[in-house]
């Protein structure tokens, strides 16, 4: 493995661990578990990336993330995930639909991008975004979309 200075880490980290972060909270809706799991995505991103890909959200970074936060997903739906409000409509959405729907809706990673973390097709990514769209619109109160555009 090449060598990095601590300051390629440290730059590395802090240019992206607000939206690895945010991923993370919504994934679990909650932020010490997140705060764990971002830890552990960057630390296993450290030992296995030979390089540090100069794109903001890296895949081989978001597979890390993915990996770090999948055994919690089998975890049970928090009680307060309601579908009153957006975070916890996301909170009831499937493993697989919540990630693909955080990472294109909130963060806007590229299809591609999320194909190439995932491991799925775009078509499956599509498939899964689409799936999330349609769920969280019937979980949803009719206006609350409404109001967040006005």
């Amino acid at each position: 493995m090449p060598y990095r200075s601590e300051k390629e880490v440290r730059d590395f980290f802090e240019r992206r661990k607000v939206p690895v972060f945010t991923f993370c909270r919504l994934f679990l809706g909650e932020e010490k578990r997140a705060h764990d799991v971002v830890l552990e995505a960057f630390l296993a991103h450290f030992r296995e990336a030979y390089f540090f890909e100069l794109t903001e959200l890296p895949a081989s970074l978001l597979q890390c993330v993915l990996e770090a936060i999948k055994h919690q997903c089998a975890a049970p739906p928090l009680p307060h995930a309601d579908g009153k409000t957006l975070e916890h409509a996301i909170l009831s959405l499937p493993c697989e639909q919540r990630a693909v729907f955080i990472l294109r809706n909130v963060l806007a990673v590229p299809q591609a991008s999320i194909a190439s973390a995932t491991g799925f097709s775009s078509e499956r990514v599509r498939e899964l975004w689409i799936q999330a769209l349609f769920r969280l619109r019937d979980l949803l109160p009719e206006n609350l979309l409404k109001e967040r555009t006005q």
